[in-house]
């Protein structure tokens, strides 16, 4: 049966682009839970932002208010965020009776190099460095999987995890007190990114 024709388990079903941000944010332990009020203007890439006209888009000046729910997003027709554009979020220049479920390369793209996703992957390093006060990568690796996927890391993976952030570490020429978070938010921008985080089985 496999078509699933006859209902007998789940079919594998990716995030809608909704859930997929709101679920970043509450893992990197960004999101805002404040509900109702008017809708939030986010931040527009630079990009973006010079083919606005001036004055038509004003971010809330508030950033605590661009990491609330997007249900309360303030979406502009001809402007959504770029993470939403990528995972099928209603096109809202036309009416959407069902909401198309598609797979390309943007989608990667989006979720490895966004600035949304890199944001969030230091926020998450930060999150676990603060509740942890440990530099012990075991620990660490494993927090950063419970948090992400739910589940312990399998011993494989908690082998390559560790040695990731070695080397990460190691070729890291950078501020050398920053190097563990560094290396760790790397580590939590491919948990992100991996298809169990976003795909419900």
């Amino acid at each position: 049966d496999p078509n699933n024709e006859y209902f007998w388990r789940m079919n594998r079903r990716r995030l809608e682009s909704e859930v997929l941000r709101d679920s970043v944010l509450a893992i990197s332990g960004q999101l805002n839970l404040h509900a109702g009020g008017p809708g939030v203007r986010l931040p527009l890439s630079k990009e973006i932002a010079e083919l606005q006209y001036k004055g038509v888009w004003t971010a809330n000046p508030n950033r605590a208010q661009h990491v609330r729910r997007t249900v309360f997003v303030f979406l502009k027709r001809n402007n959504r965020p770029p993470l939403l554009e990528s995972f099928d979020s209603p096109n809202t220049m036309q009416s959407c009776g069902r909401r198309s479920v598609s797979v390309h390369a943007g989608q990667a793209l989006t979720l490895l190099n966004g600035e949304f996703s890199d944001g969030q992957a230091t926020a998450f390093a930060q999150r676990l460095l603060k509740e942890h006060r440990s530099s012990n990568l075991p620990s660490l690796v494993r927090a950063a999987y419970q948090l992400a996927l739910t589940r312990n890391p399998k011993p494989v993976e908690s082998q390559l995890a560790e040695r990731f952030l070695v080397e990460q570490q190691r070729n890291d020429k950078g501020d050398k007190d920053k190097r563990l978070e560094r290396s760790l938010s790397d580590l939590c921008l491919v948990l992100f990114n991996l298809d169990e985080f976003l795909y419900v089985e």
